[in-house]
């Protein structure tokens, strides 16, 4: 009598352990839901930080090709002197944020 008691019972009792314990990898586990949020996040974070880098590479590209012989700024020139100290003490620089430079100059 009570093997059929525990015979009859044993079927739930697994299945709900199963569910359960496939439930809880399914939300936690290593490749879990909670996981793949995670895994979003930072794979957010990473393509921000690729964006910024990509815009500073552009701009020291442009510097760079604008402290070449064949198209010397001047500008670009002395600001890039001022910053190793090389310009004169009483020179007055005024430095501006961002650099719109067009190909007609």
């Amino acid at each position: 009598m009570d093997w059929l008691r525990l015979s009859r019972f044993s079927g739930p009792f697994l299945t709900v352990l199963c569910i359960g314990y496939f439930s809880y990898h399914l939300t936690k586990g290593e490749r879990g839901l909670l996981a793949w949020i995670q895994l979003e996040k930072k794979h957010t974070e990473v393509t921000r930080y690729l964006a910024d880098i990509k815009e500073k590479n552009h701009m020291l590209r442009h510097k760079i090709l604008h402290l070449q012989n064949r198209s010397l700024d001047l500008d670009l020139l002395s600001e890039q002197a001022y910053f190793l100290g090389l310009a004169p003490s009483d020179d007055v620089i005024i430095l501006m944020p961002e650099y719109t430079f067009s190909k007609e100059n």
